[in-house]
C-alpha cells in the first residue's frame, strides 16, 4: 500500500479543510476530503471521507483566495504523462463537478506548489517530468495564462517539489532544491522575474528534502530545509538582505526524515514542524526574540507518523496540524494508516501535549461517501 498524503487549508476562523490521496480499495488513489466546520467534522463519522475523484498521484496542493473558496491541484496518476489537474469549491459546489477535475496540461515529476497573492488570483508551479525545467501557470480571475493547457518555462533543474510564498500583492518567491542539493530562489516583483526569466539565485546549503517558505509580513521571507545530515536549516530575507548571508544558513538542530512544514499566525511568529527518525513530530517556534524551546532543541509533540505533517493557522495564537500515522495495534495490517489531528488553542496542545485525535482510517476499507 502507498503511504497516504495530505494537505490542509483554512478559509475562515474555525474552518479547516483536509484533502488527501489515499488508496480506497476498488476506487483507486482518489482524493478524499473532510472539513472541520467550527463544532464538528464533516463527514461526521470516524472513517468517513467525501470522495472527490481524480485518480491522483503524490501530495495535492490546496489554497484559499477568499472566504468559502478552495482550489486543489494534483498530478494525474499516469506513469507516462502526469498532467496537472484542478478542482475548486465555490462556496456551493465542487467545480467542474463533485468527482470531476479540469485538466491543465503539462507533464510533471513532483507535487505542485501554489500561492495566491490576491482575490481570484492563483499561481501554480511544478517540476517538469524530466526534472530539467520549472513550469508556471497563473489564473488572473478570468483565464489561465499562458493558456489552459500551456505552461511558462522558468528554467532551473530540480528533482524535488518547489515551495512558493507571497509577501505582497503581485509578489511571489519560489524556492527549490537543485540536483546539486543547493537551494535556488526566483522572485516575481509584479513586472518581471528576478534574477531573470530562466535564471535563479543560488542560496547555498546542502539539502535532502523539499523546502518550506513562509512570509509573516511585507518584504519578509523565512525558508526552512532539512540538510543532508538531517538537521533543520533556516534563512531569512529581512527586506534588504539574506540572513545570515546569501550562501550561509542558520542551523536549528534536530534529526529529520521529512520535509519541514511551517506556519505563521502573527507578525514575527513562526512555528516549524518535522518528523524525526522515530516517527514523532518535533516542533520549534520563533516568538519574535528567541527560538523556543531553544536555538537547537525541539519540543516532541508525540505520534508515530509517516510522510510530511500539514499545518495551518486560522487565527492568532491558533495552530492545527494533521499527519498520517499508524493506527494503534494495526501497524502490519493492510490499510493500517490513520489521519490524526492536533491543535494549539493559545495556551495548550489539544487533546494533550503528546496526544492526537484520530480522524479515521485512510486506506482500504475506508468508508467512502458521495455528497
Amino acid at each position: 500500500m502507498k503511504i497516504p498524503t495530505t494537505a490542509l487549508a483554512s478559509w475562515a476562523p474555525g474552518r479547516l479543510d483536509v484533502v488527501g490521496v489515499f488508496e480506497g480499495g476498488n476506487v483507486g488513489s482518489q482524493v478524499f476530503h473532510k472539513a472541520w466546520t467550527g463544532d464538528s467534522w464533516d463527514p461526521p463519522d470516524f472513517n468517513q471521507w467525501d470522495l472527490l475523484g481524480g485518480f491522483l498521484d503524490r501530495t495535492p496542493a490546496i489554497v484559499c483566495w477568499g472566504e468559502n473558496r478552495l482550489d486543489i491541484f494534483g498530478l494525474s496518476f499516469n506513469l507516462a504523462n502526469a498532467p496537472m489537474l484542478h478542482k475548486a469549491w465555490d462556496g456551493r459546489q465542487w467545480l467542474p463537478s463533485h468527482a470531476g477535475w479540469d485538466t491543465l496540461g503539462g507533464s510533471f515529476l513532483q507535487s505542485p506548489a501554489v500561492a495566491s497573492w490576491g482575490h481570484d488570483r492563483l499561481d501554480i508551479f511544478g517540476v517538469g517530468s524530466d526534472g530539467a525545467m520549472m513550469l508556471h501557470k497563473a489564473w488572473d480571475g478570468a483565464r489561465w495564462l499562458p493558456s489552459p493547457l500551456d505552461w511558462q518555462p522558468l528554467g532551473a533543474a530540480s528533482p524535488m517539489q518547489p515551495a512558493v510564498a507571497s509577501r505582497a500583492p503581485s509578489r511571489l518567491d519560489i524556492v527549490a532544491v537543485g540536483f546539486d542539493h543547493r537551494m535556488l530562489h526566483k522572485a516575481w516583483d509584479g513586472k518581471e522575474w528576478l534574477p531573470g526569466e530562466f535564471t535563479w539565485d543560488v542560496l547555498g546549503g546542502q539539502f535532502s528534502q523539499p523546502p518550506a517558505i513562509v512570509s509573516w509580513g511585507p518584504d519578509r521571507l523565512d525558508i526552512f530545509g532539512v540538510s543532508t545530515d538531517g538537521q533543520m536549516l533556516h534563512k531569512a530575507w529581512d527586506g534588504s538582505q539574506w540572513l545570515p548571508s546569501q550562501f550561509d544558513w542558520d542551523p536549528l538542530g534536530g534529526a529529520f526524515t521529512s520535509q519541514p512544514s511551517v506556519a505563521s499566525w502573527a507578525a514575527d511568529r513562526l512555528d516549524i514542524f518535522g518528523i524525526d527518525g522515530g516517527g514523532q513530530i518535533l516542533h520549534k517556534a520563533w516568538d519574535g526574540s528567541a527560538w523556543l524551546p531553544s536555538h537547537e532543541d525541539w519540543d516532541a509533540v508525540g505520534g508515530v507518523f509517516v510522510g510530511t505533517p500539514a499545518v495551518t493557522a486560522w487565527a492568532g495564537n491558533r495552530l492545527d496540524i494533521v499527519a498520517v500515522g499508524n493506527l494503534p495495534n494495526t501497524a502490519v495490517e493492510l490499510g493500517s494508516y490513520g489521519l490524526f489531528h492536533k491543535a494549539w488553542d493559545g495556551s495548550q496542545w489539544l487533546p494533550s501535549h503528546t496526544g492526537w485525535d484520530q480522524l479515521g482510517k485512510v486506506g482500504f476499507p475506508t468508508f467512502i461517501i458521495h455528497h
